[in-house]
Parts: C-alpha cells; sequence; structure tokens
C-alpha cells in the first residue's frame, strides 16, 4: 500500500492524464481508471477526460484484457453513469469475446457487470446486460474447477445478483468447489458465498446449510485472525511511545527531573499507562469508550487534577473525533503541559497538526518507527472549548414524518444522523406490538435506531408500547442518546456485559426483540469482537422465541457468525445444535438484514438437540413478509415448500414449524 502518499501521487497521475486525454487509445485508458479503481479513489474529472478522449475508438478491436478491465473499473468506481455512450459497445464487445475469454478476465467481466447492473435500467443497458451476463455465466461453469478459491466468493456473489438463466446449478457448482478449499477462503469470500447460497436457496436443488456447513470453521478462525490483526495494529502507536518515553528526565535538564509527577491517559493505552505508572508517575485517564470494567465517561472527571503537566493522547480515529479529545485534556492541563498525540498512519495520526492549535504549540516534527506516528506539543494559554454540553450540535432528522430536532456530538459514525444501513434495517424490521415489548437497541449511538422504530410505532397508533433499553460503549454518545431518546434506560458499557452482570432471573426480566446496525470495524481494521460478544450473549438475554435483529455490510459473514454459537451459548461451531434459527431477510448485495429467532425450547444455559419434537406447538406461525421485499428487491426468497430430508418424515401437519429436523439444518415448511 502506498499509505498517505498516494493521494498527492495519483492526483499528479489525474492531471498529467486529463491532460493528454485527447491522445489516450483505449488500452491506457483502462490501466488507468483500473489503478484508481484499486485504491478507491474516484476523481469523476478523470473519468470524464479518458471517456471523452476514447469515444471514437473502434470496440470491435479491443481485446479481452481491455474491456473486462475497463468494465470492473467503471463497476468499482461506481460511476457507470459517466460513460454512459461507451456502454452499449463495451457490452457487446464482451458478449462477442466471452467463448475465448482467459479465466482472470472471467472474473473480472463477472465482477464487473455485476457492480454495474444496478444502474443498467437507469441507463437503459438492461437488454446488453442480459446478454453479457448470460454468455459470461455459461463460461463460468465451463471454468469451475479452475477458479481461484479466493474468485470462488465473488463469482457467487455476482451470478446471484445478476440472476442469469440456471443461476442455481452454477452457484450450487461454485459452493461445492469451494466446500474443497474451505481452508483457503477468505472471510469476504465466505461472506459472499452465504448470499449467493441464501438468496437462491429454491434453485439449488439441495438444503442451504448442505452447501453452507463448511464454511463454518472458516467463519471462527477468521473471527480470531481478525481480533489478532486488530490487537497487533492498536498495539503497534503505543509501543512506538513507550520506547520512546518522552516523559522520561533527560540529562542535564533539571527542569524535566523537577517535574511534578501527574499524569493524564486519554483513550486505551494499557501498555503506555503502566511505562507511566513504572517511570514513577500518578497517573489519570479519561476513556470515552468503555474498555472491560473501566466505564467510559463523555467528559474529562472535575476531580482529574490540573497539576497533570503530561498526558498522552491516542489518536481516536477521525478530526472531529481529536478534535474533541484535545478540547477535553486541554480543559483540565495547566499551560506549559506536555502532550503527545500517537496513532497509526492508517488512522490518519499524520493530520493531527490542524487539530493541535491554537491550544497546543507544536514542539518537532511527528516522530515514530514503522507506521507508528507521534506529535509532541506544549499546551498553550487558549482556553478550551467546555463544558461538554458546548460540543452538543443541534441538528435535524427526519424519520419519515418530517424533520425533528436532533442532537450529535463529533465523532459518531455516519455523524450521528440515520445512516442507509440503519434506513435500510427500520425498513426491514417487523416487530410484535403484543402488550409491551422490551426492546435492546445494541451499539445505539444517539438513538436513531429507537427513535426510528418509535416514530414508526407511533405511526401505527402503538405509541408508549415500546420499552427501550440503549447500549453502547460510547459515552459522550450515550449522553445524547438520552436526550433523543427521552424515556429509554440508557447503558453504558463494553458489549453486553453490564447486562448480563445485572443476571436475568426471569423471562420478564428478558427482551423481546435485540436490534442493532452492530460496529465491525475498531478504528481502521476489520475487528468482530463487539458482534461475537453480541451473538454469544443475546441468547441470555432474549426470552424464549426472542428475535435479534442486525444489519451489516454484505461481505460480512453474519449468518455463518450466527452458526457459530451452539445452543449452549458457547462460541464454537454451533451446526445442528446452535443456538438461532438464522434467515437472511434481504440483500442487494452490498447491505444484508438477518434475523435470528431464539427457539422456544433453547435455552443458552443448556444443550438440547436440533432434532427435538415438534410436540405442543400448535400455535400457527405469523407468515413473514420478507418473500415480497426480496422478490421486490430482485433477489429470490426462500421458497416457501415443504422440504424433508431423504428417508424422514415430517412429523408436523398443517403448521409452520421452521426448525432443523437434520444434521444438513434443513427446514421443514409445511
Amino acid at each position: 500500500s502506498l499509505g498517505v502518499f498516494s493521494e498527492p501521487l495519483f492526483n499528479a497521475i489525474s492531471k498529467a492524464a486529463q491532460d493528454q486525454a485527447g491522445t489516450c487509445n483505449m488500452q491506457d485508458a483502462a490501466q488507468i481508471l483500473t489503478a484508481f479503481a484499486k485504491f478507491k479513489i474516484k476523481d469523476d474529472d478523470l473519468l470524464s477526460a479518458l471517456c471523452s478522449g476514447v469515444s471514437g475508438a473502434d470496440w470491435s478491436r479491443q481485446s479481452g484484457e481491455c474491456v473486462t478491465s475497463f468494465l470492473w473499473a467503471l463497476g468499482t468506481l461506481r460511476r457507470a453513469q459517466l460513460a454512459k455512450p461507451l456502454l452499449p459497445p463495451l457490452l457487446e464487445r464482451i458478449s462477442q469475446l466471452a467463448p475465448t475469454l482467459r479465466l482472470r478476465h472471467v472474473v473480472l467481466a463477472m465482477t464487473g457487470l455485476a457492480k454495474v447492473s444496478a444502474m443498467a435500467e437507469e441507463l437503459r443497458i438492461s437488454k446488453p446486460m442480459r446478454q453479457a451476463s448470460t454468455v459470461i455465466s455459461e463460461r463460468v461453469s465451463e471454468l469451475v474447477d479452475r477458479l481461484d478459491p479466493q474468485d470462488l466468493g465473488l463469482i457467487a456473489w455476482a451470478i446471484a445478483l445478476l440472476g442469469p438463466p440456471g443461476k442455481g446449478p452454477i452457484i450450487r457448482a461454485v459452493s461445492e468447489r469451494a466446500s474443497e478449499v474451505s481452508d483457503e477462503l477468505s472471510w469476504w469470500s465466505v461472506a459472499h458465498l452465504e448470499y449467493a447460497v441464501r438468496s437462491q436457496a429454491g434453485e439449488l436443488g439441495v438444503p442451504p446449510e448442505r452447501l453452507l456447513q463448511p464454511f463454518l470453521d472458516c467463519a471462527c478462525t477468521s473471527e480470531a485472525r481478525l481480533r489478532k490483526e486488530s490487537l497487533m495494529f492498536h498495539a503497534e502507536p503505543e509501543a512506538a511511545l513507550v520506547a520512546a518515553a518522552p516523559w522520561e528526565s533527560r540529562s542535564g535538564d533539571t527542569r524535566e527531573a523537577d517535574a511534578p509527577k501527574r499524569a493524564l491517559v486519554v483513550g486505551s493505552a494499557r501498555a503506555v499507562l503502566k511505562s507511566l505508572q513504572d517511570s514513577g508517575f500518578q497517573v489519570e485517564t479519561w476513556l470515552r469508550f468503555s474498555e472491560g470494567q473501566r466505564l467510559g465517561r463523555a467528559w474529562p472527571e472535575e476531580g482529574v487534577r490540573e497539576d497533570c503537566k503530561v498526558c498522552c493522547l491516542r489518536y481516536p480515529g477521525s478530526s472531529d473525533a481529536l478534535e474533541f479529545a484535545l478540547h477535553g485534556a486541554a480543559a483540565v492541563l495547566p499551560r506549559g503541559a506536555r502532550l503527545w498525540v500517537f496513532g497509526h498512519v492508517q488512522e490518519g495520526i499524520l493530520g493531527t497538526r490542524a487539530a493541535l492549535s491554537p491550544l497546543f504549540r507544536l514542539k518537532r516534527k511527528p516522530f515514530g518507527t514503522g507506521d507508528a506516528r507521534i506529535w509532541e506539543a506544549v499546551r498553550t494559554k487558549a482556553r478550551a472549548k467546555q463544558p461538554f454540553e458546548a460540543w452538543l450540535q443541534d441538528t435535524s432528522l427526519d424519520l419519515g414524518s418530517g424533520a425533528r430536532p436532533w442532537l450529535s456530538v463529533p465523532g459518531l459514525f455516519a455523524g450521528g444522523g440515520l445512516d442507509i444501513m440503519t434506513q435500510l434495517l427500520l425498513s426491514r424490521l417487523r416487530l410484535k406490538m403484543e402488550g409491551a415489548p422490551k426492546i435492546l437497541d445494541f451499539g445505539c449511538g444517539n438513538g436513531a435506531l429507537a427513535a426510528g422504530l418509535l416514530a414508526s410505532s407511533e405511526g401505527a397508533g402503538s405509541a408508549g408500547q415500546l420499552d427501550f433499553t440503549l447500549l453502547d460503549s460510547d459515552a459522550a454518545a450515550m449522553d445524547v442518546a438520552r436526550r433523543n431518546v427521552p424515556g429509554a434506560r440508557c447503558v453504558v458499557g463494553d458489549g453486553l456485559e453490564p447486562l448480563l452482570a445485572e443476571g436475568v432471573a426471569s423471562d420478564s426480566q428478558r427482551f423481546d426483540v435485540i436490534v442493532s446496525n452492530p460496529p465491525v470495524h475498531r478504528g481502521r481494521p476489520d475487528d468482530w469482537r463487539a458482534l461475537r460478544g453480541l451473538l454469544e450473549g443475546a441468547g441470555r438475554l432474549l426470552r424464549p422465541r426472542g428475535q435479534l435483529w442486525l444489519v451489516a455490510q454484505e461481505h460480512v459473514p453474519v449468518g455463518r457468525l450466527l452458526a457459530c454459537v451452539s445452543a449452549d451459548g458457547s462460541w464454537g461451531v454451533g451446526g445442528e445444535a446452535g443456538l438461532y434459527h438464522v434467515t437472511l431477510e434481504f440483500s442487494d448485495g452490498r447491505f444484508s438484514v438477518w434475523l435470528a429467532e431464539l427457539a422456544a425450547h433453547r435455552r443458552p444455559t443448556e444443550i438440547s438437540t436440533a432434532c427435538a419434537t415438534a410436540k405442543g406447538r400448535g400455535k400457527k406461525r405469523r407468515s413473514s413478509s420478507a418473500s415480497v421485499r426480496l422478490s421486490a428487491a430482485g433477489v429470490k426468497p426462500l421458497k416457501k415448500k415443504r422440504m424433508v430430508p431423504p428417508g424422514q418424515d415430517c412429523k408436523v401437519k398443517e403448521e409452520c414449524c421452521q426448525r432443523p429436523l437434520s444434521a444438513d439444518g434443513l427446514m421443514c415448511r409445511s
């Protein structure tokens, strides 16, 4: 990766390419766009110039490498509309070349078609798109055994999204091939495969779980690997600061030697805290985000001593969160106090200079080792923006019934507004309104999801019938959530631990529904610790037949991670004895809504077999509207038909039990 150097480098390339766009040939244009697409750099001026420069190209003479790369780049950059005149001849040429395309070009063509497909109708290219999809998918069926393990998931995802003739057998063949190389699959591939299998379940000819079962181990090991990589990522800047130990007294500097031994640590930095203590400092801490048993605080406590003349601040991951943290630290630091801001280059630490002024004066250029960087500065006499209430941002939020007043604070996901995934989850949620359902919003942020559900219930005439508990590790977000969702119970804590520690002696203390747009990153790196904690602990907090609704990006293997939870709530390979009945409620190939239902006969504290008898379950289950929703989105849902494993009779008559009956996890859908 070129890291921080990529932006100026690509800016220079863009300028040079635009200047010479008139003389650029098709192959050069494809190579330039592919480079920008690999780095996810969107430059509309460059794309327009290149498309204009090759508008008169003879497509019948272009190679497979050229046309497939060009299409893939347009789809990856999501800028196909800027190349609208070029798309019909481009797609026609791909169809012509399909029988002779090399394997790599088939993969590029398939994924490029899938990425452009969302705009096919708008761009009026549906017919050439269908034709190209059909002929390329035929090539895929011929080349399945030669596909690279990391391409299998992409191909399955593309086939499911495009829906060419014969899609079911192709997805089945790809999945069976993937099961043979499951040890080599990435978690992205596993997620793509599950999306394809579940969304096209009625076309496969075999139970979906039979195809998905081999990928459970991959999901479990991926979670462990990502956790380790995330810990290493965050440990690097901390280790660099500890190694430098700039707070240590320097030879001949009596001012340093006589400095008061009190320090402030802002953010998660256990190694730095210990190093300071080993150096004789009494250390105060301010955590905005809860960590284990250490609860977060929205603002430094008034009890923090103002004689802390040393401060170490972990870069919080965004410029607005950094500004908030710097003012919080400056509010309790005296003039002349020394500050070190440390973080990773990939987090954006190099952009710290602008945020330091005017509260702090820079002492020297950033230093460090590897990708770790440390900024050193000194507290000035400038006044900090305080207290916490001074940081509240008055905005508005439209939850479907017009704009309403809304509060936010720096450092929140999507700026504290209603992001696209939360909107999707709100549009798909179906709540049981009997009585006063208890709902937990896990990772609530400033309360947008809960507020949306309340607005929906008011529109349905069910105002006041929802009993909400909001939970987040971010103390600042929770302070704002209390104001945005008055009447809700608000809990600050690291994951579900605060609620689990309270204990649930009876079903009346448990939740009917848990909803979440869970965090799947910790700063820059992927990290599923919060998601895993939710999946493991939800079973102990849900009532029998309770529901867990989740929304995530399609490439996060939520379905396989849910299957990793055993009936006793432990993490492993649940398989047949899994805790949840899992349904992919909706997916458009980018985002997915998942429903995990806790079976009435299962408890996380006791292991029960998946083949429990259906006796006594005479109550007919309300039919789901997922079929209509999935079809409307162009994704075919599971067919509502009776499916029973070979040699096993369904014991349920005129009921819909939808529970596992075999080791394959096959469902009876009477």
